[in-house]
């Protein structure tokens, strides 16, 4: 299984947003950026079978971007992938998934970097700058086989990817 975990991408700060902060959107830099990402990713060869998302909506918005440059057909929601999530309740959750699959996280800091710790038996949290992808493939199942980190990439990587095709 490889395990693909995104960081949302840049949202509205909470200081200029008004409303609660499940709401609180991507900006429209942030979804502009995502898309070029997301069309990055794909230009790699990247394949993913499904999208799973936390329920806020900053993560829902980049994982539907996601989901339309893979040609998938919907995003799926995982309450322990929202904030606080525990590393245990997000493998719980994904624990129908086939061994062969390829599946992307897509989730929020300091999260995502504890999951990525928990996954790779690090000591410590690796941090995701936002709308970074790490790709970890596992030879058995996640939290049954220590996962190795196949590569870590950035926006901006991704994004100049697009930015060099033909």
């Amino acid at each position: 299984m490889i395990l693909y975990l995104v960081r949302h991408a840049v949202a509205m700060e909470r200081e200029d947003w008004d409303g609660s902060d499940e709401a609180r959107p991507l900006t429209e830099e942030g979804i502009e950026k995502m898309k070029e990402a997301a069309r990055g990713l794909v230009r790699t060869g990247l394949r993913a079978g499904r999208v799973f998302s936390s329920p806020l909506k900053r993560a829902r918005q980049t994982a539907d971007i996601l989901v339309k440059e893979l040609d998938l057909k919907k995003t799926e929601l995982i309450e322990s992938l929202a904030p606080g999530g525990a590393p245990p309740l997000v493998l719980k959750e994904l624990a129908g998934l086939s061994d062969d699959e390829r599946v992307m996280l897509v989730g929020h800091e300091p999260d995502l970097g504890h999951l990525a710790a928990f996954l790779l038996g690090a000591d410590h949290p690796l941090p995701f700058k936002k709308g970074a992808v790490m790709a970890i493939e596992f030879g058995g199942r996640p939290g049954q086989s220590r996962g190795e980190m196949l590569w870590y990439m950035p926006t901006k990587i991704m994004r100049t990817l697009t930015a060099h095709s033909g």
